[in-house]
């Protein structure tokens, strides 16, 4: 609501949208892996990441699909 009160409620620009779907698309899957913590797991830096956190990862689509990729392994039982 912030934004569309300082941007006098224009629309997002499709970069702007594109983060926005990339954040819920991984969100939502974080949700499904971790229930509850998925925030706090989405908040916390992590090795697999270099020190990132994956939801710092989210800025880009490469970043997005590798945290897809990580909550998909932890998913099946692939991570350590």
């Amino acid at each position: 609501m912030q934004y569309a009160v300082e941007n006098r409620f224009e629309r997002f620009t499709p970069a702007q949208s594109e983060r926005i779907v990339r954040a819920l698309r991984v969100s939502g899957l974080a949700r499904e892996a971790f229930g509850d913590k998925a925030d706090e797991w989405l908040d916390r830096p992590t090795t697999v990441f270099a020190g990132a956190t994956p939801a710092e990862m989210l800025v880009t689509e490469a970043g997005a699909r590798a945290v897809e990729m990580f909550i998909g392994q932890a998913m099946h039982g692939f991570v350590a």
